[in-house]
């Protein structure tokens, strides 16, 4: 098969694309998949570039990265109970540890992935799994959201923040978004009341809310702080440095650092097979392009959504 392999840490030029490399083993409790798309996240080329989650890897080399998938069962491993060769399938290969899933053929535990809607764009899938998790984990989870309160989410046009506001709009929440003001129509079709940020302090367009998930950081999340009303909380998904500086303010905060969840992936599913849910996509590769496709993504080209790259 082909896959690309990492043989340093680096620019996107370490990236390369090989051919006639060994299909993976099925191990007990593991699904082998047919890769029909591949979904990007910042992560990816952070780890590429040997940091975050690079220190968690294996030293060895060659590695393959990637950890967003979406394909088709080809093979069950003993254990992997309650899928079938043929089913479609999306979810997270191995997060946070070595995802694999820049191949034409993929393992993954069956744990980490679910049914897929069969009406719903491969692509579309494959871009879901981390952004939506991230977003259930941190809106429900963590911060217990409820019908009715105010939540201000940061960043509605990008990945996880989009995933965020839409989430919250189907928990019937009273949704605020910054977002720029290119991107106003964008967070607004999702149903959120879009906050151009651009245009003055956002601590100063809004009343107080119950809840900000902050996807920016920095001072952004410092700035949040203002609005954050009593026995309200805040949930960052870029770094924990901040949070005792809103504890100290007598404000909850929490870190989310997501992870595989196969129920919360099927009810994801569900909500895009009803059109509940969307994950938009920015820009697609096929996988010769996956060094122009991580030097699109860490520009801070991408506007809305996600990136996500085919086979071929």
């Amino acid at each position: 098969m082909r896959q690309v392999e990492v043989r340093e840490w680096g620019s996107p030029a370490v990236l390369r694309v090989v051919e006639g490399a060994a299909v993976p083993e099925v191990y007990p409790g593991h699904l082998l998949i047919e890769t029909t798309s591949i979904g990007l996240n910042p992560v990816d080329w952070k780890t590429r570039a040997g940091r975050g989650v690079a220190e968690q890897l294996p030293g060895g080399r060659p590695l393959v990265l990637g950890w967003d998938v979406a394909g088709t069962v080809v093979a069950t491993g003993q254990d992997a109970t309650g899928f079938d060769v043929g089913d479609l399938v999306f979810g997270m290969a191995g997060f946070p540890g070595l995802g694999n899933a820049y191949a034409e053929f993929v393992a993954v535990r069956a744990t980490d992935v679910a049914h897929a809607p069969t009406d719903v764009d491969p692509a579309e899938l494959a871009g879901t799994p981390m952004v939506a998790l991230t977003a259930w984990q941190a809106l429900f989870d963590v911060a217990k959201l409820s019908v009715g309160q105010r939540v201000l989410i940061h960043g509605g046009a990008g990945g996880v923040g989009h995933a965020a506001v839409q989430l919250a709009v189907n928990a019937a929440a009273t949704v605020f978004s910054t977002a720029g003001p290119a991107d106003q129509r964008f967070v607004a079709e999702l149903g959120a009341i879009p906050i151009d940020y651009t245009d003055g302090s956002f601590a100063d367009q809004l009343d107080s809310v119950d809840l900000v998930l902050d996807t920016v950081g920095g001072e952004v999340f410092t700035r949040s702080l203002d609005i954050i009303a009593e026995g309200g909380r805040i949930v960052t998904t870029p770094d924990p440095s901040l949070l005792d500086l809103a504890r100290g303010r007598g404000i909850v905060a929490d870190w989310v650092f997501v992870h595989p969840d196969r129920g919360q992936l099927s009810e994801i599913a569900a909500l895009q097979s009803a059109s509940k849910f969307r994950t938009h996509i920015d820009r697609r590769f096929v996988l010769d392009e996956i060094a122009a496709a991580h030097a699109y993504g860490e520009s801070g080209h991408i506007r809305r959504g996600k990136l996500v790259v085919t086979p071929r």
